[in-house]
C-alpha cells in the first residue's frame, strides 16, 4: 500500500497516484513523504523510475534482514533502522540469533521476549517483542519509507505532520528527526519491561529460589543481545547524521539529531547495564544453588555422624562369642542407654558449635 503527501509553505497536499510523485518531487519547494507498506511490483517500478535509487539500495530493501546502517549517496541517504514494541503472547516466533527473521508472509516476524517463561514455573506468560525493519530513503526534498508490517511511529508522525505542519514544517530533515525520535523513544518501554523482569529474577533467586530462574536468565540475556545488535549500529547511523558537512541535511537541522543520539546512548547504556546485572544474577543463582547443596550435604553428614556410634554399638553387642558376658541384663541396659545418650550428646554438641 502506497500513500504520499506533499508539503509546500506548510500546506499539505495528498498525492493521489504514483504518476504524480515525480512531479511533486521535481518541485523543489515541496517536501514529499512517500510511505510504502508491502511494496507491489508497480511500486518497485516507481522507486526505480521516479527516484533512480541505486540498485544495491533497492536490493537491500527487497532482501530485507539488513543490519542497521546508513549509506551515503551523492543525492540521497539510504538507512535501515528497526522499530521495537511489545505485542501479544501469541505472535509468531522468529529466530534472532543473526537478526530479525522472515515470517511466513515474507515479512519480518515477531520474536518472543523471555521465551523461557512458562505457566506454572513462577513467571508470567511471555510478552512478545516485535522487531520490524524500516528502510528510509532521504533526498533533498523527499523521504521514502518502506516496511512490511505496520509501524506505530510512522502512523503517529504521519498524523502529527498533518495536524501540526507548523511544528515539523517543510524541512525534510526535521521530518526525519521526528520519525527517528519516535522510533528511539519506543525503545524505552521495552527497556522498562526488561528492568521489571530483572527485578523479578532477583526476587525469585534470593527470596524463594525458583529453579526456573536459570532458564529465564539465559532467555533475557539472549533478548538483550538481540536488542544490542539493533541499537548499537543505529547509534552509528545517528553519528553519521551528526556530521557537520552532510550532503543532504542542513546544518541547522543536524543539531536536532544530537537529542536522538543521546536517547540511543541511554538505551544502549541500559542494555549493557542489564546485561551486567544478569551476569551477576547468574553468578548469584549458582552461588545460592551451591550453598543449598552444601547445606544438604552438611545435614546428611550430621545424620551420618550421629548414626556412626549406633552402628558401632549394635555391631559390638551383636557378636556371638560365648566368652563375652552379653547375657547380663545390666549390660543390656547400659548398651541401650549408650545408644540414646551418645547420639543425643552429639546432636547437642553440634548445635552448640553451630554445625546443625
Amino acid at each position: 500500500m502506497l500513500r504520499a503527501i506533499a508539503c509546500k509553505h506548510e500546506r499539505l497536499t495528498p498525492i493521489a497516484d504514483m504518476a504524480s510523485i515525480g512531479e511533486a518531487v521535481a518541485d523543489r519547494e515541496n517536501t514529499v513523504w512517500v510511505d510504502i507498506a508491502g511494496p507491489t511490483p508497480d511500486e518497485w517500478a516507481c522507486l526505480r523510475d521516479e527516484f533512480a535509487f541505486h540498485p544495491l539500495s533497492l536490493e537491500d530493501v527487497e532482501r530485507r534482514h539488513q543490519r542497521p546502517k546508513i549509506d551515503v549517496f551523492p543525492d540521497y541517504y539510504f538507512m535501515v533502522v528497526y522499530a521495537l514494541r511489545f505485542g501479544g503472547a501469541t505472535a509468531a516466533v522468529a529466530e534472532a540469533a543473526g537478526g530479525p527473521a522472515r515470517g511466513d508472509d515474507g515479512g519480518l516476524a515477531a520474536r518472543p521476549m523471555d521465551v523461557g517463561r512458562a505457566a506454572g514455573n513462577g513467571f508470567d506468560a511471555p510478552r512478545v517483542l516485535d522487531i520490524r525493519e524500516l528502510a528510509i530513503f532521504l533526498g533533498a526534498n523527499y523521504m521514502v519509507t518502506l516496511h512490511v508490517a505496520p509501524i506505530d511511529a510512522i502512523d503517529g508522525v504521519w498524523d502529527h505532520w498533518q495536524r501540526r505542519t507548523d511544528v515539523i514544517g517543510s524541512d525534510v530533515g526535521a521530518l526525519l528527526h521526528v520519525l527517528l525520535d519516535h522510533l528511539i523513544d519506543d525503545y524505552f518501554p521495552v527497556i522498562d519491561a526488561v528492568a521489571d523482569r530483572v527485578e523479578d529474577l532477583e526476587e525469585s533467586i534470593f527470596d524463594r529460589f525458583d529453579p526456573a530462574a536459570l532458564g529465564e536468565i539465559f532467555a533475557l540475556k539472549k533478548d538483550l543481545l538481540a536488542l544490542r545488535r539493533i541499537v548499537a549500529p543505529e547509534r552509528d547511523v545517528l553519528n553519521v547524521l551528526l556530521r557537520r558537512d552532510p550532503p543532504i541535511l542542513s546544518s541547522a537541522t543536524v543539531v536536532f539529531f544530537q537529542d536522538v543520539y543521546d536517547h540511543a546512548l541511554r538505551v544502549l547504556d541500559s542494555i549493557d547495564t542489564y546485561r551486567d546485572l544478569l551476569s551477576s544474577a547468574l553468578d548469584a543463582y549458582l552461588s545460592v544453588q551451591s550453598n543449598n547443596l552444601n547445606e544438604i550435604m552438611r545435614r546428611l553428614t550430621v545424620i551420618s555422624t550421629v548414626f556412626l556410634p549406633l552402628t558401632f554399638l549394635t555391631g559390638f553387642f551383636g557378636m556371638n562369642f560365648t566368652t563375652l558376658p552379653f547375657a547380663n541384663p545390666a549390660l543390656l541396659g547400659l548398651g541401650l542407654a549408650l545408644m540414646v545418650a551418645i547420639p543425643a550428646g552429639m546432636v547437642l554438641y553440634f548445635r552448640w558449635r553451630g554445625w546443625s
